[in-house]
This record gives C-alpha cells, sequence and structure tokens, in this order.
C-alpha cells in the first residue's frame, strides 16, 4: 500500500535540484518546557512540543481511498489531534527511532502500512528531508491511527522549496484557475494542489508545520492521529 503523500516526493524529486543537506542548527528544544503531547503515541525522547491542534474533517470515499494512511476506515467523520515538536537530533536519528518502531511498536500499536511501495516511499523521501511512519490500535473498539512524520526543514527546503513557493502561490489564485492545475498536478503527481494544502493529511500537515519549525533551525517531528466518529 503506498502512501498518498510520497506524491510530493517523486515531484520534488522531478522539479528540484539536488542540493547539499545542511547541518544541524542549534537547538531551541533543549531550553523549552515541553508543552502536553495529547497524542497516545511517544515523541522522540530529545525532543518538545511547540504546537497542538485538534481537527475534524468529513471526507468523501475518493478521499478515504487516496488518503488510506488516516483515513483507513473509509469515508465518513474523523477527529484527531495534529503535535508539532522540535528537536536537535539528526534525520538520520530519527529514521532510526522510527525504524525501531517499525521492529516493535509502542504498546498496543502495530504498523498499519507495509511493503516494497512504503521502502521505496522512504528512500525518495529521505532524499529530500522526510521520513514517515504509519501505525494503528484499536480504542473502545475503533481503530485509531497515528502517522508520524520527521522533517529536516532546511533540506526540505533546499530540495523541495520551488514546489513549495509554488503550492503558497496557488493560495492567491482564484477558484476558477485552480481546476486546470489541480486536474495538470493531478496527472503528473497523483495529488491535487488543494489535497497538499488539507492541514488534516501528512502532506499538508507537513508542510504545514514547516514555517513553526525553520526559525528554530531544528529538525521537526509531526503527529497527526485520527478515528472515526
Amino acid at each position: 500500500m503506498k502512501l498518498r503523500y510520497t506524491a510530493v516526493v517523486l515531484a520534488a524529486l522531478t522539479a528540484c535540484s539536488h542540493g547539499s543537506t545542511a547541518s544541524p542548527g542549534p537547538s531551541a528544544a533543549s531550553s523549552a518546557t515541553p508543552a502536553a503531547n495529547p497524542v497516545d503515541f511517544p515523541l522522540y525522547h530529545a525532543s518538545a512540543v511547540i504546537a497542538t491542534r485538534d481537527w475534524h474533517a468529513t471526507v468523501d470515499t475518493a478521499t478515504a481511498r487516496n488518503e488510506r494512511s488516516v483515513y483507513g476506515q473509509g469515508a465518513g467523520a474523523y477527529v484527531g489531534h495534529e503535535v508539532i515538536a522540535q528537536t536537535s537530533a539528526t534525520l538520520p536519528q530519527l529514521e532510526a527511532w522510527l525504524d525501531a518502531f517499525d521492529r516493535t511498536p509502542p504498546l498496543g500499536y502495530r504498523v498499519a502500512v507495509k511493503g516494497s511501495a512504503l521502502d521505496e516511499a522512504r528512500l525518495r523521501a529521505q532524499s529530500i528531508g522526510l521520513a514517515f511512519g504509519s501505525f494503528e490500535k484499536p480504542i473502545d473498539g475503533k481503530r485509531h491511527t497515528v502517522v508520524v512524520i520527521a522533517i529536516d526543514p532546511a533540506q526540505l527546503d533546499a530540495k523541495a522549496g520551488s514546489f513549495i513557493s509554488l503550492i503558497g502561490d496557488y493560495k492567491m489564485l482564484p477558484s476558477a484557475f485552480r481546476g486546470p492545475i489541480d486536474a495538470q498536478a493531478k496527472a503528473r503527481t497523483g495529488f491535487t494542489v488543494s489535497e497538499a494544502l488539507d492541514p488534516n493529511t501528512p502532506l499538508g500537515a507537513a508542510l504545514g508545520a514547516l514555517s513553526k519549525l525553520r526559525a528554530s533551525g531544528d529538525r521537526g517531528i509531526v503527529l497527526l492521529d485520527a478515528s472515526k466518529v
């Protein structure tokens, strides 16, 4: 099963140059007082929560099919949380942390997505500064899904900055002009720009976290959890 948000990786690799990875910057996490993590999933040990929010969404069948990593129970209403944390850990350290969860998930969880498509997507994501995993466990008889995304903002900006800028410009277009752009993006990458702007999807959450992480010079971790109502 291929995670939907890996399409941004394909697009970025095609459109952007291969700049060098920026070295880790100074850490603000070490001096910050961590906020509470509302998601029942452990963060990296040397990280601090900098933002949280509750969210809800009603999705149709097509969206549920395309975003199976979050909306794995099909069409309907979902609720969840988003957590953004920062850490001075390097992206390879965060990748090792996620790999350890793949082998031994947190208590009660199981790996939600496996296979060669996932391995391929992770390699492509790694090259532009992203790492991810998807996990799930039953809570009160309902499937509870958590997508974990590790981000190196400096590397992502270097490798995919032009793509991200295009998404920003898209927001200012009149709705009548968005349709053709969405159709072209869908044909070339498998996702629309509108989908990339949805903060309740892994791709949208990762892009949305960038503005909160750039100033710190740290890497980031995004937890996006979801349960069907």
